[in-house]
């Protein structure tokens, strides 16, 4: 199968999803090599499309001020450290209990039905994570083989339309390998995978980068 390519660059390195590492001969998708200002250039793409990043410290920040105005200054005193300790051990990439992270979620969504400010920022917070890694894969996706999908771009980026039939062949392939016995396929993972491998892609090569990321952020009305 030729490979499908949009605009053909030397600099474009190989990939396959390790979920289809098993099959006698995996789809091979390129990537576009990663450039100092892509970060600042996916945030824009994003922002087009209606998604905004939201710093975990600003959700953070607003549930914090809600609890300093419902509860008590004794409570506050009591369960604020306690909190900044759960908040600190998930930054370190540590494991909470079962307990500890259904009441740290439960308090957002408490928090979240005092605060309308809170409550949109928590909505683009869970919207961004869900379709961020597809804008990433049109972003940095630059063609495939092994899969009969068409490549078709839209100015610098890959049509949203063709990710949906890629994804769809995708699944049909994995649908038989699964029936076929093929070890570690699951149908609907190998799209995720790439996906979340575009999103990787993004990891600041210069401060600059985060900087303008950062920048121009979409305005949250104030608590109701």
């Amino acid at each position: 199968m030729p490979l499908q390519f949009g605009l053909k660059d030397d600099a474009c390195s190989s990939w396959s999803p390790p979920s289809l590492a098993h099959l006698d001969q995996p789809p091979v998708f390129q990537f576009k090599a990663r450039e100092p200002r892509d970060e600042a250039r996916f945030y824009h793409f994003v922002r087009r499309n209606g998604l905004y990043p939201v710093p975990e410290a600003d959700i953070r920040a607003e549930i914090v001020k809600v609890l300093r105005a419902s509860w008590s200054p004794k409570t506050f005193a009591a369960e604020h450290p306690r909190l900044l300790k759960l908040w600190a051990a998930v930054d370190r990439g540590e494991d909470l209990s079962t307990e500890d992270a259904a009441a740290v979620g439960e308090l957002e969504v408490r928090c979240a039905t005092i605060s309308r400010r809170l409550a949109l920022l928590v909505e683009r917070r869970d919207r961004f994570k869900a379709e961020a890694p597809g804008y990433a894969l049109a972003f940095f996706l630059r063609g495939w083989e092994g899969v009969d999908a068409p490549f078709m771009r839209e100015g610098a980026t890959v049509m949203m339309a063709c990710l949906v039939v890629l994804k769809g062949k995708l699944q049909k392939l994995e649908e038989q390998a699964a029936a076929a016995g093929v070890p570690g396929v699951v149908p609907g993972l190998a799209i995720t995978e790439l996906a979340l491998h575009a999103l990787g892609l993004l990891a600041p090569v210069d401060d600059d980068d985060q900087v303008v990321a950062e920048a121009d952020p979409e305005p949250v009305g104030e608590a109701a």
